[in-house]
This record gives C-alpha cells, structure tokens and sequence, in this order.
C-alpha cells in the first residue's frame, strides 16, 4: 500500500509541473548519451557485421541466413507496438519509462554477448538454432531499451522548438556512438583477433562485450538525468484497445510517420547489410569500414544541426524530412556511379550518407511527439509508447524486406564466403549499397510533403490541449 501510495504521489506532483520545459545543453548531450549507447552495442553491430558473422566467420549459408533474418526480424517488428502498449500502461516511482531504459540497456549488453559468442566449430545446427536464440533475445532486450527511450523523449517536454532541439542532442549522442564504434569497435575486433582482419569469434565476442559495458555506462547517465513532465492524469488508467488503435489508425500525421519509416528502413538497412561486403569484395580493403565508420559518425554528429538549418527555414518537419530524402538520393546516386577503385570517393559518400541518415533520424523522431500531441487532442489518450513503437515497428518492417531482398539477392547470384566474387555478386552488392537506397529515398521525398503538423498547427494543438486541461 504505501508503495502505490508513493507512486499516485509521485504521479500527482508530475500533474502541476510545466510541460513546456526548457533543458540545458549538458542535460541535452546526457540524453543524447542513451542512444549513443544503443548504436554502440546493439544497432552497429547488428547492421553493420551480424550478416558477414553469420557467413563468413560461423560459415551460415546465405540462403539459411534469409530464412532465419527474415523469422526472428518479422517477431522483431511484430512485437514493437505490443511493447509500446505495455511501456504506457507501467506504472513506477521513477516514470513509465526512465527504468527500462535502464533495465534494457543491460539485458541488450549481455544478449549481443551472447549472439556474438557462437563458435565456428560447432555443427551447422547447433550454430544456426543458437544464433536463432540469442538473437531473439538480443532483440526483446533491445525493444524494451529502444522502444522506452523513445516514448520517454516525447514526454520531457511539449515545446515544439525544444524537442527539435533534444532530438538534435539525440543524434549527437549516435553521432558519438557510431564514432566509437567506428574506431574502438573494429580495432577492438581486430586486436582481439590476433591482429588479423580475418575477425574470429573470440574477436567479436570481446568486442561486443566492451561496447556493451560502456553502453551501460552511457545509458545510466540517460536514466539520472532525465525526467518525464507530459502528465497522463487524465486517462484511465486501463487504455481501450480500439481508442488505442485509432490513435495510430485514424491519425493522418502517423500515417504519414509510418510510410516515412518504413522508406527509411528500405533505404538505411539495405545499405548497411552489404556495407562490409562492398568494402571487403568490391573495393577489396576491409579497413575501410574504420575510416567511414569514423567519419561516419562525424557524419551522423553533423545530422542534427543539418535538421535544424533546414527545419528553422521551413518551419516544417514534413518539408524538412522530404529534402533530406532528396539529399540521400542524389548522395547515393552519385555513390553508385563513383569508381570502385576511386577509394577516397567511396570514404567520402558513405560518410556524408551517414549525415543525411542522422538529419533524418533526428526529424523523423521529433515529430513522433507532436503526433502523440495530435492524437491526444483527437482522441483524449496521451500514448507515447504505442506511438513510439509504432514508428518503430514500420522501419522494422522496412528491414525485414530489405534484409530478407539483399541476403536472398546475394544467394541467388552465387555468393561465396571467403572466395573472390563474380561480376554477378559484385553488381548485387552495389545495387543494394547504392542504387536501390537512392530510388526509395527519392520516394521518400515524395511522400513527406503532405506530413501536416508544421510548427503553426503544432502551436495551436498544444494551445488547446492547455485550454482543456489534458497539459499543465
């Protein structure tokens, strides 16, 4: 008893503070530090090296590999909104949200230890079925990290401007994930590796566990320095499933959200699947990984501010996502006609790719809590979480057709691990690294000029939610 007591207390004092809070750029960057922890020990290494591990260090088939990306991402993808619903409806002395960002940060860096630590000298279904397991674990902790650090950043504040900026100071900290990464990661696989770019299991192993401590290290700074301010004092305390529904369904801003992720998932993920193939087969240099994952991550640091110089001159984040979009095309276009030989130009593409991807990141989830705004205006249910996951769960869902078209495209063409490839696979490579990105994003251009909440609507929404009480 007294420790609902203390909770309905707690809920209580949140209901008479500001939501329009305004944060201090090093409140911002420690934010921002939780998601540089989840590129750092789960994101990176799953897009970036989980493929190439499966194929050409534990020596999965291609073909097992689609099967077996394309199970355990659908259960990925599937599974998001669910956990959104169940973040909404928790209930702590600390928030809905703040401790499983923590919690979840854990459980990631122990999960990806765990899948990064298969052995090549196990038989081939020992390797798949354990690689199956951890990896649906891996994902179940990620979801609840991920999915409860998006739904708390729509609940910091009710500024328009000011979650424009945190989503900036978000990306900052993937920027300085990705860098860390880029550098610490990859020399970490290759010191551990005995000096070898042929990576070993023992090297992925301690790679991956390093960057899952200092994700831990990262996220508890996240967890002590933010704080939920969006009240739900006025909902029920048991969510309607068909209100709930309607507010992702008959939401037109959302669904505009949710075709711009699932674009961006086509466009981010395909890439990133064959990147380390593109460096290793095509350009015939590994360590080229190192230099574009550190300029890469500059790259990404650089995303943010590109989002506010184009957000504060249209005033829009639907005409400011549609230009990024457009930027990725002509970036990836020119990535695809650029000589393979020419490896300066590749470094230099693949990095500025990383800026448009952070831009559209950080534009993409500052938007999710003003639809979150815009649903509880309409249908009187604040749900970040429901929001949050949906969001996710559409680019999921553009991973799991570009992950499941590039590993079955490279089967088909006769991909061989370890082995020079031929001109059929080489094309295949550079298809998904390059061309198709650079058609699906200016689709995505396209599409996110009729996102509707420009700061005008924003402000009158906000207005009136105040009018009516629903925000202090």
């Amino acid at each position: 008893m007294e420790k609902k007591e203390e909770i309905a207390a707690e809920v209580k004092q949140e209901e008479k503070v500001s939501t329009d809070v305004h944060y201090s750029p090093v409140k911002k960057f420690l934010f921002g530090l939780g998601l540089g922890g989840y590129n750092l020990s789960y994101s990176y290494w799953i897009n970036n090296f989980f493929t190439i591990f499966c194929t050409d260090t534990l020596g999965i088939a291609p073909a097992t590999l689609t099967t077996l990306t394309a199970t355990v991402q659908s259960f990925d993808a599937i599974k998001d909104p669910i956990a959104g619903g169940l973040l909404d409806h928790a209930r702590t002395r600390w928030g809905r949200y703040r401790p499983f960002v923590m919690l979840g940060a854990i459980l990631t860096a122990f999960s990806m230890c765990m899948l990064f630590g298969g052995r090549a000298d196990w038989s081939m279904n020992m390797k798949v079925g354990w690689v199956c397991f951890c990896y649906i674990l891996a994902v179940l902790a990620n979801t609840m990290h991920f999915q409860a650090y998006g739904s708390l950043q729509g609940c910091l504040t009710t500024d328009a401007q000011e979650r424009g900026s945190i989503s900036v100071w978000r990306m900052v900290g993937t920027g300085i994930g990705n860098i860390s990464a880029g550098y610490i990661g990859v020399n970490l696989l290759i010191l551990f590796s005995g000096g070898s770019t042929n990576y070993t299991t023992a090297g992925y192993f301690w790679a991956v566990a390093v960057c899952g401590a200092l994700s831990i290290i990262a996220n508890f700074a996240t967890f002590m320095n933010s704080r939920e301010v969006v009240s739900i004092s006025k909902e029920k305390s048991k969510l309607p499933l068909g209100q709930s529904l309607k507010c992702v369904i008959c939401n037109p801003p959302m669904l505009f959200i949710i075709a711009g992720m699932i674009v961006n998932g086509l466009m981010n993920y395909g890439r990133l699947a064959v990147q380390m193939y593109f460096f290793t087969y095509v350009c015939g240099d590994p360590k080229l990984a190192i230099t574009v994952g550190v300029l890469g991550g500059f790259g990404t640091l650089s995303g943010g501010p590109i989002f506010k110089f184009i957000y504060s001159k249209t005033k829009s984040k639907g005409k400011a996502m549609s230009i990024i979009f457009l930027l990725m095309a002509v970036n990836e276009g020119l990535l695809y006609a650029c000589p393979v030989s020419l490896h300066w130009g590749i470094i230099a593409l693949s990095s500025l790719a990383m800026s448009w991807s952070g831009a559209l990141g950080t534009a993409m989830y500052a938007a999710t809590g003003d639809v979150a705004d815009y649903a509880q205006l309409k249908f009187g249910l604040r749900l970040d979480g429901l929001i949050s996951s949906t969001s996710s769960f559409a680019m999921k869902v553009g991973r799991v057709i570009v992950t499941t078209m590039t590993t079955g495209m490279l089967a088909a063409s006769g991909y061989v691990a370890n082995a020079e490839q031929t001109q059929e696979v080489i094309q295949c490579i550079r298809f998904n690294v390059a061309l198709f990105p650079a058609i699906i994003s200016a689709a995505g251009a396209a599409a996110m000029l009729f996102y509707s909440l420009d700061d005008k609507r924003q402000a009158e929404i906000v207005g009136k939610l105040r009018e009516r009480g629903d925000i202090a």
